[in-house]
């Protein structure tokens, strides 16, 4: 009898123990994620690539048309998403990207080279 009683006590000693380890590698995941989040927030070129996104976009709404704008955008990716009317703004050596979006509805065309993005609009 008290054999049986042992070996259960350890059985739920075994279900705690996996639940226990279970919860500290999901919180171990949260944080990772949490500081990978902060680390893009604060780096130079997270807070470039918003600048530029809301610079470009702003420029493009209070643009006319025949406007060209010269963009120099070395070390970011630059481009045009027209169905949602958005300006995508990725660093290079980043993986994710930054968006704003514009409200000019006339049509842009944008085109690279090696340094520079034009924006035209017409």
């Amino acid at each position: 009898m008290l054999k049986k009683n042992i070996l259960k006590e350890k059985k739920a000693d075994v279900q705690q123990m996996q639940f226990f380890l279970m919860y500290i590698v999901f919180s171990i995941i949260i944080l990772i994620f949490l500081l990978y989040f902060v680390h893009n927030s604060l780096t130079v070129e997270g807070s470039k690539s918003k600048i530029l996104a809301k610079e470009v976009a702003l420029l493009i709404d209070f643009a006319k048309p025949g406007t060209v704008i010269n963009v120099a955008s070395t070390g970011f990716v630059v481009s045009l998403d027209e169905t949602n009317r958005e300006i995508n703004v990725k660093a290079e050596k980043k993986l994710t990207s930054y968006s704003y979006d514009y409200f000019n509805s006339n049509k842009i065309e944008i085109t690279r080279n090696e340094t520079n993005t034009f924006i035209k609009i017409s």
